[in-house]
């Protein structure tokens, strides 16, 4: 490979500038910045370009060394890239690429300087599935393959779980279930029951199940139909409502309840009742801790493991919380700590708690989306760990009729870390990966409930894993 010169023009511009997509900011006369492709320095036809933050190279040597094989359509202004069962499609002028057939939205529209089609640095990246991660301290940007893996365990734990679930699906055709990982144990919660309901919890342990089966509690509703209770599961611990006010029930590794207590008492009245539909109850997720968002409409407030006595208050005077939730209170919102916002991982709406500001993203919409994953993803999960949230998606393949399944991960400020990393499985079922998905030991773990086709009553529990590049 020859040295690389890559953003010398940017040695005579005498103001603080960004030189790489994701926001990192140098001073002019700080030496330039390296390319590297798998460890190899590059060299590009023409000095890269920042347009309106943006990172703008040369698309002809980018691809070639991505082993791209290039074909430039002068009708309709168009290149493609070609690589195995990748297709990626850019039109000059246009800020919509194409990767299989799919659409996606770009920061700057392709765009000719000094007779080369240029193109985002960060577009090139993430289209072909590598990693790029910059490095502060040699002042290079790294494109680089990822190390990832996929296998699959059909009956983690060796054994069938949820027989009273499933004879209960079977009449509701619904699997309520609940799947946690937490301190090396697995929960998987699920209950029976609508509106007085019974709560089941299977644990295991390095793939063997420590109970199953074991019933932890039964939530029964106080006056009927329109006062019935509200529970749902957050963490390692179930929260139920009734008259008396807010119940946190936390089970431990062996599935016996090691705490019992009200987190919140109501103010007792003359009729001793409350409505449902006048109340809010959904799990919240925040920088490694669970909790809840709980309370009467326009007087929510959030409570967190650890520090249930000192509630986080929603100044939400318009109930805009409605539009973050979109009548789904069974997906866990994240509380993000630093700008104080509750988001929907969803529909990625979010609310500001301390001046009741609703952030929408029309994921449809350009101008507003922040949405880092395709348009027309299939069978989305997520997790998350550290700070970051890890998507799990499928996408159909037009060339081989498959889905492809990927992997994104974003941080709170939805700034993507690492963007559509394949993994090696092939299939043409969109279940083929979990809905539910959990972080553990640098791997992702999606995670399904399935009935074993030999017993109509038994539950499997299948494990897909998904390694992250190292």
């Amino acid at each position: 490979m020859k040295v690389n010169n890559v953003l010398k023009a940017f040695l005579t511009v005498p103001v603080l500038y960004s030189v790489f997509f994701s926001g990192f900011l140098v001073h002019a006369e700080e030496k330039p910045i390296d390319i590297y492709i798998n460890n190899q320095r590059i060299a590009l036809e023409e000095s890269p370009i920042l347009q309106s933050g943006t990172t703008m190279v040369p698309f002809r040597t980018i691809f070639t060394e991505l082993g791209l094989a290039i074909v430039w359509d002068q009708s309709t202004q168009t290149v493609t890239g070609r690589k195995d069962d990748l297709i990626i499609e850019l039109q000059l002028d246009n800020p919509y690429a194409k990767v299989n057939g799919h659409k996606q939205y770009l920061t700057e529209a392709p765009h000719i300087v000094n007779g080369s089609t240029f193109v985002p640095l960060r577009f090139i990246g993430q289209a072909t599935g590598n990693l790029v991660t910059w490095d502060g301290t040699e002042r290079s940007v790294r494109i680089k393959e990822p190390k990832t893996g996929y296998r699959q365990v059909e009956k983690f734990g060796g054994q069938a779980i949820g027989k009273e679930l499933l004879e209960f699906a079977m009449v509701t055709n619904a699997l309520n279930t609940k799947v946690i990982e937490k301190d090396g144990y697995l929960y998987v919660f699920y209950n029976k029951g609508i509106y007085n309901s019974k709560y089941y919890v299977s644990i295991a342990k390095e793939g063997k199940w420590v109970t199953r089966d074991h019933l932890v509690t039964e939530v029964v509703s106080p006056i009927g139909d329109k006062y019935r209770s509200l529970t749902v599961i957050s963490g390692n611990s179930i929260y139920t409502t009734d008259t008396k006010g807010l119940k946190q029930i936390k089970v431990g590794p062996d599935g016996k309840i090691v705490q019992e207590d009200y987190i919140v008492q109501r103010v007792p009245t003359m009729y001793n009742s409350y409505s449902y539909m006048d109340e809010s109850l959904i799990p919240i997720y925040s920088n490694g801790t669970n909790g809840v968002l709980f309370g009467e409409y326009f007087k929510e407030k959030l409570y967190f493991e650890g520090s249930f006595d000192q509630p986080i208050i929603v100044n939400d005077p318009d109930h805009k919380i409605k539009h973050i939730i979109e009548n789904d209170t069974s997906k866990a919102l994240y509380y993000n700590q630093q700008n104080h916002r509750l988001i929907n991982f969803n529909n990625f709406n979010q609310l500001d708690v301390v001046n009741g500001v609703l952030l929408s993203n029309n994921r449809y919409d350009p101008s507003t989306d922040r949405n880092p994953l395709p348009t027309d993803y299939a069978a989305m999960g997520f997790g998350y760990d550290d700070n970051k949230i890890y998507y799990v998606y499928s996408i159909l393949n037009p060339t081989t009729n498959k889905y492809d399944h990927k992997y994104t991960v974003i941080d709170e400020e939805f700034n993507v870390l690492m963007d559509g990393i394949n993994t090696t499985l092939k299939s043409k079922k969109i279940s083929e990966i979990g809905t539910t998905v959990t972080i553990s030991n640098n791997e992702i773990h999606g995670w399904e409930i399935i009935r074993d086709e030999s017993n109509w009553y038994e539950g499997i529990v299948k494990l897909n894993i998904f390694n992250l590049p190292q």
